[in-house]
Formats: C-alpha cells, structure tokens, sequence
C-alpha cells in the first residue's frame, strides 16, 4: 500500500533498535503503520544517535545498532534532513523542555529529537522512551506554544494502533 504524504510519523532511536531486536511492540506498530499507509521518519539527532550506538556502546547494543542502521531501508523508514535554523530551534525546544523540568538535562538529545520531528512537520514521534511518554501533555503542549512550533506528541509503540486511523 503506498502512504499517504500526509500521513507521516518520527520515531527516536529507540524504534529501530526494538525493531532489530524483533520486539513486539515494536514490530506490531510497525506494521499497523505500514497497514495504515503511514510513512516513518528518523529525525537527525536519532540517526546520529544510532550510529554513535553501533560504534561505542555495549557489544549488544553495537550490534542491535549495525543491524537497526542496516535496515532502515528495508524497514522503509527515512531520514531527513533539517536546515541549520530548524536544528537551532530544535534545540531551543529541548533546552525550554529541560528547563521546565519536563526532560532531565542528561535526556537533552530526546528534547531535540522531538522538536525536529515537530520541524519536520510530523505529528506523532514513536518512542518508548519514558522521559518523554511520562511529559504532562498539557505542559508539553505549553512550551511547544511558547516556542512557537507545531505540536508533536510522544506515542508508545503499544499505543499506535488506537491512535492512527
């Protein structure tokens, strides 16, 4: 089924490496979303962050990392690219989630992750990370307003199926 354009999603690094790892949430979200026709996208700072995790991490975390990177093509989800300024406001995000308390600083790079999944225009970022699923939605939505950038929510890949439709 082709997707939709209009119908696009982010995931942050956690996602592929569940995938590599044949995780059940991971791959039942994966293929509610292809069923659905929606189109996956891996922000900038994931990417970067996958690619760190193959080479400088545990020896299973390296090579669930090799094999996540090896098959995002395969798995059809796409990288893109962001402008400088939108990188900047990405991260203007993160520093305000931070000092919000909403992040803690060490989980900074999260806060960057879904803002350039804002900036890129995509409404849902699939994670299964808790720092950001545990984010208040009232509150996130404030400082995503006082940053004045488009709303994106954090979903758990358990939760996809209820949320696309």
């Amino acid at each position: 089924m082709a997707a939709n354009p209009k119908r696009r999603l982010a995931t942050d690094t956690n996602f592929p490496l569940d995938l590599a790892a044949r995780k059940e949430p991971a791959v039942l979200c994966w293929e509610v979303l292809r069923a659905k026709g929606w189109s996956v996208f891996l922000p900038p700072t994931a990417l970067a962050e996958l690619r760190l995790l193959a080479t400088h991490s545990n020896p299973e975390v390296a090579r669930l990392a090799r094999k996540a990177a090896a098959e995002l093509e395969q798995w059809d989800i796409q990288a893109f690219p962001l402008t400088e300024i939108e990188e900047t406001l990405a991260e203007s995000l993160s520093r305000r989630l931070v000092a919000a308390d909403l992040l803690p600083v060490e989980e900074w790079s999260d806060g960057v992750i879904l803002g350039e999944a804002s900036l890129a225009g995509m409404p849902l970022l699939v994670t299964s990370d808790r720092h950001l699923l545990h984010i208040e939605v009232q509150a996130l939505r404030q400082v995503f307003a006082e940053a004045e950038i488009d709303f994106t929510l954090p979903v758990h890949p358990r939760d996809i199926a209820r949320i696309v439709l």
